[in-house]
């Protein structure tokens, strides 16, 4: 299992690393100055430093290899062009946990209302609440969040007054922008749930577990929720790497200073070493959400072992 793993982790590395090029040569390829509106109107002698500064005098190829070697031997993404002064790696250390504590908090209402609803629907298949679930899970599904977003805003900031509009620096700020992230995520939840339970409820083991004499609330608990969650696991952690990109457009919309903001200001105005490093930050998330989901399947299903080829 140990050779496994570290064959998965050799693989992940050369993942990144192949993110990490592209992602820098196509940025680098894009027509236009990322300095130009900046030190546009500057004497020469003032650009030619803002261009030594950032590198931007070299040629690509060099500049490459000096953020490679400045990201493996010091994890230093460089310095952003739209707020001089500020590095990459502070902003992103800034902004990520604000954007994960939007994300999490509305992955864990899609989670729970998606899953609650799913066994719900498929308990009561075939019935008026079934289609019912389905339904929701579809609009879920079809409507984009910054949608969610604009309705809540309306009915719970606008017309009654619950919850602020915009704004970062308490619990009631987070409300909104988790409860639309999280209405977006519910579908797809609650569909996968349902058609999950219904494949275990018609499994050998439960009908033997029903055979021994358990307790309906023993088999429902103990053996198809067990069964039925782990096949959810697949998709709920690689979501945890997308926290931080499903906020993106709805901190713009919530003027929350997350990693959201941050990057599109960051797109507006080419500046590279932001785009790159928010890139590489969320990549390596992902990839790594993926190592651990290795792990945690085995870890939570004994059927699960690594099979020597």
């Amino acid at each position: 299992m140990a050779k496994y793993f570290l064959k998965r982790l050799i693989y992940a590395f050369f993942t990144v690393f192949i993110v990490i090029t592209i992602t820098f040569f196509l940025m680098h390829a894009i027509p236009g100055d990322p300095l130009g509106e900046l030190v546009g109107r500057l004497p020469q002698s003032v650009q030619e430093s803002y261009y030594a500064k950032y590198g931007l005098d070299k040629p690509v190829y060099q500049q490459y290899f000096i953020y490679i070697q400045n990201l493996f031997l010091r994890g230093d993404f460089g310095e952003s062009i739209v707020y001089p002064g500020r590095s990459v790696n502070s902003i992103i250390a800034r902004g990520a946990p604000i954007s994960a504590r939007i994300g999490i908090q509305g992955l864990a209402i899609g989670i729970s209302l998606g899953i609650t609803l799913g066994i719900i629907a498929a308990y009561k298949r075939g019935k008026w609440m079934d289609y019912f679930v389905m339904f929701v899970a579809l609009f879920s599904i079809s409507i984009p969040s910054f949608v969610f977003a604009a309705v809540l805003q309306y009915f719970l900031t606008v017309r009654y007054q619950i919850f602020p509009v915009t704004g970062w620096g308490t619990f009631a700020h987070t409300v909104l922008p988790a409860m639309a992230f999280g209405l977006r995520n519910i579908g797809v939840k609650a569909r996968f749930m349902r058609s999950t339970w219904l494949d275990v409820m018609g499994q050998d083991y439960v009908l033997a577990a029903e055979a021994t004499g358990m307790s309906k609330f023993d088999v429902t608990f103990k053996v198809i929720l067990r069964n039925a969650l782990t096949p959810l696991v697949t998709i709920i952690i690689p979501e945890l790497a997308f926290i931080f990109v499903g906020t993106f457009v709805l901190e713009t919309i919530f003027s929350i200073p997350g990693l959201g903001t941050y990057f599109i200001a960051a797109v507006s105005a080419r500046d590279y070493p932001m785009i790159i490093g928010q890139t590489i930050f969320i990549s390596t998330l992902y990839v790594t959400s993926m190592l651990v989901l290795d792990f945690v399947y085995v870890l939570i299903d004994p059927r699960v072992r690594l099979i020597k080829k």
